[in-house]
């Protein structure tokens, strides 16, 4: 299932690429960015993600840029994964990659390449 999950309505001229989501089998691709704007959003798709299905993967090599709001979310559901007795895979590059090498976040999940 695709599903765009920003609302460009009130961002004005800000250049950012709106956020989507598809499901793959158990893995969540997403495409954008990953922001203050929509890290709620990103949020509640992911830790639905993560009690659907056993061995959950979050696939973040569409996104080119992850900020301290979308790593939040992204701490969030691994803290879901956990509590359910789940590993959370993350599949990330580029920015997304480095963001969770800086803070220690990908000691915390299972990085894929």
């Amino acid at each position: 299932m695709y599903k765009e999950i920003t609302d460009t309505k009130n961002l004005g001229n800000y250049d950012i690429q709106p956020l989507t989501t598809e499901t793959q089998g158990s893995t969540l691709l997403l495409s954008g960015d990953i922001d203050l704007y929509v890290a709620g959003a990103f949020r509640e798709v992911g830790e639905a993600h993560v009690r659907d299905y056993a061995e959950p993967v979050i696939d973040l090599t569409g996104v080119p840029f992850l900020d301290s709001a979308g790593l939040a979310s992204l701490l969030s559901i691994a803290r879901v994964a956990r509590n359910h007795s789940r590993t959370l895979h993350v599949i990330a590059n580029g920015n997304p990659r480095r963001v969770l090498r800086i803070t220690g976040v990908d000691q915390l999940v299972s990085m894929q390449e």
